[in-house]
């Protein structure tokens, strides 16, 4: 009976306090929200692509492949076959008809000269043949006819309307042989859908995609329909028979069950690296949950208190607790999941606008993804309050009754040994991983920094509240903000335009709020807000510690890219000696076929050029990547450090390794190295070179000879170029850019263009971070909101007697803004030293890897510190407003 009475109380609890619980279940539904989004988004990217190979073998009953297969990169690619197969299994017992299949890279040009996406950043651009058979084809024409001529193409409706093409229409196809005009013949669907899970496709007869897209006299399989009443087993074993011991024979079912495990391994990565910033938002608004459970259970204690004094037992105050925390997280998790589908598609179109096209599709909601957002959102909110409802359990009655706000703030001795135990560790951990050149190590040592200095953050955060709200950083919010008060009016007097405007008012109005907030650091405004954040150390530190996670993630991406780019410049400037780049966005799935090179070559003034290309093979049954050059010229442009061998001895049979890839595995020049390759199988090489440098070349490097001769399908993804002495850059690449003028993916540039487009491609993915870690910034700072919201409602005597002393509404008002600039600059300064910290030790632990320059940017992170102080003071408005408004003779009155 008293059980059902402390339900009862419990909810009777939530709704009388349904305000102050009101952050802590917007931080879950937003925590769960981005996870479920997270979860929908990457189930229907899978989901797309499953159909897409559901659909391609729909009515496909067996499949001739190879049997060798490389997987570098969560890449997969698998050996062609011999085209003489295709009539060996048309002939097999039980076969209704067979008809081999092309696929590889293709991209289309759309009708302004531009190449349509970038398989390196979306959803892949493809080509391939158009099947005869209408059983085994999934396209169905929605306008013109199907290809006739080697320069007929049918092309998908999405790449149609995307591109602005029709039928009747040239344009250009770009292959790994090369570019091809054609004219559309055809415009089809793929089934019912526009295009194949978001890919562009282009569709050639068989014999011209064999020619242009895979090579003579070889399929990629073949394709085989069963007669009626043949099972697909039954016709398997049939066109098994006689293959040679390369290839094999699957049916048509196991076909689709091995592509969906390729697009799932495929996947993997972009799963993972959603997934993780959906758990860092979840795991910051835990701190929220406990900050607000904290500060309500101290403020409730005599409640608890009368509660155990009428024999209420510690369980039973505990359990109350928790079902408020399960009421919050059940509700608020439910919230979630819906706002989950928002989300969902808000993601897809961030990443879309980032340039990483996703496959279209309906949006997948699976019962899995929603039921553990249910379970996370409940499990972690009821989690983050236990501690909070052990510490109400454990109030002795006679304790909270004399006191309405039982909190002790000083710091344990297990917190101390913890604490330093975990930095301790994690100093460690980083040492062994930067003398080590470990990385996860490193990372591991990283982590446990932090959580060190999440633990110890109460046993200084009196102190540190004292400096950051001291007069002197008051002065610097004036001057900051004077200063862009100025810079936004000298902006606007200089541009008339509405978006300077606009700016300059924003501008002007963060400008007025750090200028006004400053000036509450002098005075009686200040000493109470110093006061206000140095008296409960605990608090204050448990409120910056959300915003310290934030600040170190956002800081460390900041540095270590900046360090990347730094790295990558100096490489530049150090290493290579040459004075043009040709380099295609297609990298490893398509680029320039050798007649380029050789025609750069000629043109007067070239010194040399020397083509740089990728690869996959396996060695020492490791698969991994390869790069091929020209190696006497690519020695001679690039500083790569021979410490072993002649450059002259590379060739046909031979392979050059990374001096320390070469240690590791005890090789010398000399070794007889065992490489496999798709195309041509097993192969015994002579390792000729030894080199210091793997920035450019990586682990392996092969002549190109060799490269040509055991993978067919190469091209070069870079040209290197190198000047006579005496010729001007500016002319040679005019006549480079009138001779590559034919591929739409190149770009002629020279050093210092270089340097800016290696540095464009981390400004992507580092924006791409900054908006994937907005909503656990805002979440942080929603819960400094919160924690002063709730501050001012236990204060709220100690506030009403400060007014009927004299204070003024404008005087509180400042003494919690700064208040909040304190607790906000606090987590940002300890979020700064160990986001810059762990890039540190990271960059050296990847020293050996070229990443050998730290570059710490201070403008940047100047930004970070200045928008966390400003958000900070924004946070505090509602508060500070609620304060400055309450009624004095009640607030007086209030207990």
């Amino acid at each position: 009976m008293f059980k059902i009475s402390m339900f009862k109380i419990s909810l009777k609890g939530l709704v009388a306090h349904k305000l102050r619980f009101l952050a802590s279940a917007i931080a879950v539904v937003l925590g769960v929200a981005f996870m479920t989004g997270t979860g929908l988004l990457t189930d229907t990217v899978s989901a797309s692509f499953n159909d897409l190979y559901g659909d391609v073998y729909k009515d496909t009953d067996a499949v001739v492949r190879s049997t060798s297969t490389m997987t570098v990169d969560q890449q997969k690619d698998r050996a062609p076959i011999d085209a003489s197969l295709l009539s060996q299994a048309a002939r097999a017992k039980g076969v209704q008809s067979a008809e081999g299949v092309v696929d590889g890279y293709a991209r289309i040009v759309g009708h302004n000269g531009k190449a349509l996406e970038n398989p390196n950043q979306g959803a892949p651009t493809l080509g391939g043949n158009w099947m005869t058979t209408k059983a085994l084809n999934p396209w169905v024409l929605t306008a013109g006819h199907a290809p006739q001529s080697p320069a007929d193409v049918v092309i998908d409706k999405t790449s149609a309307t995307k591109g602005k093409l029709a039928v009747g229409d040239h344009t250009t196809v770009l292959t790994a042989s090369g570019t091809h005009n054609v004219t559309v013949t055809g415009i089809a669907k793929f089934g019912t859908s526009d295009s194949p899970g978001g890919a562009t496709y282009a569709l050639f007869t068989t014999s011209e995609a064999q020619h242009i897209v895979g090579e003579p006299g070889q399929f990629d399989s073949i394709a085989v329909t069963a007669q009626p009443g043949v099972s697909q087993e039954a016709v398997r074993d049939a066109v098994r028979f006689g293959l040679p011991s390369s290839d094999e024979a699957i049916t048509g079912a196991d076909a689709v069950a091995d592509s969906k495990a390729d697009v799932k391994e495929g996947l993997s990565f972009f799963n993972t690296f959603m997934f993780s910033f959906a758990v860092v938002a979840l795991f910051v608004g835990s701190f929220i949950i406990y900050n607000t459970f904290s500060i309500v259970v101290a403020q409730r204690s005599r409640e608890m208190a009368l509660l155990r004094a009428i024999g209420a037992r510690r369980r039973q105050v505990l359990g109350s607790v928790v079902i408020e925390a399960a009421i919050v997280g059940l509700v608020a998790s439910m919230v979630g999941i819906f706002a989950g589908i928002g989300v969902a598609v808000g993601l897809s179109a961030v990443l879309d606008a980032f340039g990483f096209g996703l496959p279209s599709g309906s949006l997948v909601i699976g019962t899995g993804k929603v039921i553990t957002g249910m379970v996370m959102g409940l499990v972690v909110t009821v989690l983050a309050a236990l501690i909070p409802a052990l510490r109400a359990s454990r109030v002795a009655p006679i304790a909270a009754l004399r006191d309405a706000a039982v909190d002790k703030t000083g710091s344990s001795r297990m917190r101390l040994a913890l604490g330093t135990l975990a930095g301790l560790g994690g100093a460690g951990a980083l040492a062994w991983g930067v003398s080590g050149e470990s990385v996860p190590l490193t990372g591991l040592g990283g982590l446990l920094v932090l959580i060190g200095a999440l633990v110890l953050g109460p046993t200084f955060a009196g102190s540190a509240s004292r400096l950051l709200g001291s007069k002197v950083s008051g002065g610097v919010a004036i001057g900051l903000g004077a200063l862009l008060i100025a810079a936004s009016v000298t902006w606007v007097a200089a541009s008339f335009g509405m978006t300077s405007v606009l700016g300059a008012i924003a501008g002007i109005t963060v400008g007025g709020l750090m200028f006004h907030s400053g000036r509450a650091a002098f005075g009686m405004t200040g000493v109470l807000a110093r006061s206000n954040a140095s008296r409960n150390p605990k608090r204050t530190s448990a409120t910056a510690s959300a915003l310290t996670i934030g600040v170190a993630i956002v800081v460390f991406f900041t540095v270590f890219a900046a360090s990347v780019q730094g790295s990558l410049n100096k490489l530049v400037d150090e290493s290579f000696h040459g004075d043009l780049t040709v380099g295609t966005d297609a990298q490893m799935a398509g680029g320039l076929p050798d007649s380029v090179r050789a025609d750069i070559e000629k043109i007067p003034g070239v010194q040399a050029a020397t083509g740089s290309r990728m690869g996959s093979v396996a060695i020492n049954g490791e698969p991994t990547a390869i790069s091929g050059f020209d190696a006497k010229e690519a020695f001679a442009m690039f500083d790569f450090g021979v410490s072993a061998g002649k450059v002259s001895d590379l060739d046909a049979n031979s392979i050059a390794v990374l001096r320390k890839t070469a240690d590791d595995k005890g090789w010398k020049v000399g070794t007889t190295v065992p490489v496999r390759f798709l195309d041509t199988g097993e192969k015994n090489l002579r390792l000729a070179v030894i080199y210091d440098s793997g920035s450019i070349p990586g682990e392996y490097l092969l002549d190109r000879t060799a490269f040509q001769q055991n993978l067919v399908q190469s091209t070069d993804s870079s040209i290197y170029i190198q000047l006579k002495d005496g010729v001007k850059v500016r002319d040679a690449r005019s006549a480079v850019e009138r001779l590559v003028a034919a591929y739409p993916t190149v770009d002629v540039m020279d050093n210092t263009q270089i340097k800016k487009a290696l540095g464009a491609k981390f400004d992507v993915m580092l924006s791409l971070i900054y908006v994937m870690l907005t909503l656990s910034i805002l979440i942080a700072l929603m819960g400094i909101a919160n924690t002063l919201s709730l501050s001012v409602f236990e204060r709220t005597r100690e506030i009403g007697l400060l007014r009927a002393i004299g204070m003024a509404s404008t005087q509180v008002r400042g003494a919690l803004r700064w208040e909040s600039a304190i607790i906000s600059m606090f987590g940002t300064v300890i979020g700064l030293v160990v986001g810059v910290g762990f890039a540190w030790s990271m960059q050296k632990a990847m020293a050996e890897e070229s990443f050998n320059k730290l570059v710490v940017p201070g403008n940047k992170l100047g930004t970070i510190v200045v928008i966390a102080a400003v958000a900070g003071i924004i946070a505090a408005i509602v508060p500070a407003r609620k304060a400055s408004r309450l009624n004095v003779l009640p607030a007086v009155s209030s207990d």
